[in-house]
């Protein structure tokens, strides 16, 4: 069996993976993971340790019960991501193309927050300001190229870039 993402098509993920190169135990958090796929595609390719974090209870279900029977480190919770704790992390992955703007600000304000070095690959969303523009390319879905932008926290207080 072979995994396609819903959301992301593989060449996007495997782009990511090259731009920011993952291991076994590299730390994922997928804001809006949905299923999780990303995070299941990594996990497979990199042995990944994942954390998703999704809205709408049937898709975190579905992203928990692919982790159980793909038998990856990856958790997927039900919660909404501009409250939810975030654990530290190596990567922060958020393909924010169906995102509002108030819930994209609220993203870079928390984004604000982190520790120096964090890595974010961003889609579809401004980088925020305190980050060091690392890559930016667009990106081929189905339905359109959205910018693909990749930062690594320095300092600062965020806020969206346009």
């Amino acid at each position: 069996m072979s995994l396609t993402p819903g959301n992301t098509p593989r060449r996007v993920l495997d782009r990511v993976s090259e731009l920011v190169p993952m291991h076994a135990g590299f730390r994922v958090l997928d804001l809006g993971s949905g299923c999780g796929d990303a995070l299941a595609y990594w996990a497979l390719q990199h042995h990944i340790d994942g954390v998703g974090i999704e809205l709408l209870p049937v898709r975190a279900e579905c992203g928990r019960r692919l982790m159980k029977w793909f038998g990856v480190s990856v958790k997927i919770l039900e919660a909404d991501l501009s409250s939810a704790q975030w654990p530290d992390t190596d990567l922060i992955y958020c393909v924010a193309t169906c995102f509002d703007s108030a819930m994209r600000r609220q993203i870079g304000v928390r984004l604000s927050g982190l520790r120096h070095g964090t890595v974010v690959a961003l889609i579809g969303m401004g980088l925020p300001k305190g980050y060091d523009l690392v890559h930016h390319e667009p990106v081929r879905f189905a339905w359109g190229t959205p910018e693909l932008r990749i930062g690594r926290r320095v300092s600062g207080h965020a806020t969206l870039s346009p």
